[in-house]
């Protein structure tokens, strides 16, 4: 509940989509802005019981990618 993931690759969320903050890749450009542009956003859920639930609202990364978590966990599991 008080955990962020923030990453390019949402893979990299794995059985935590709901704790996941989707961004545009670093390239290393010196205009970078993808980190500055999600300070809004902490701020948000820097005020939020828990981060889950304003995270879901936002990104509702769980219906994007067509899984649950049960259907997550069944993935890995048999992945390995």
């Amino acid at each position: 509940q008080d955990i962020v993931i923030v990453d390019n690759l949402v893979e990299s969320f794995g059985l935590q989509l709901s704790n996941g903050v989707p961004i545009l890749e670093f390239t290393g450009a010196a205009d970078d802005a993808e980190l500055l542009k999600i300070i809004p956003l902490m701020e948000e859920i820097s005020r939020a019981d828990d981060v889950r639930s304003v995270l879901k609202e936002k990104f509702r990364l769980e219906e994007v990618c067509g899984l649950d978590r049960k259907d997550v966990e069944a993935y890995f599991a048999t992945a390995e």
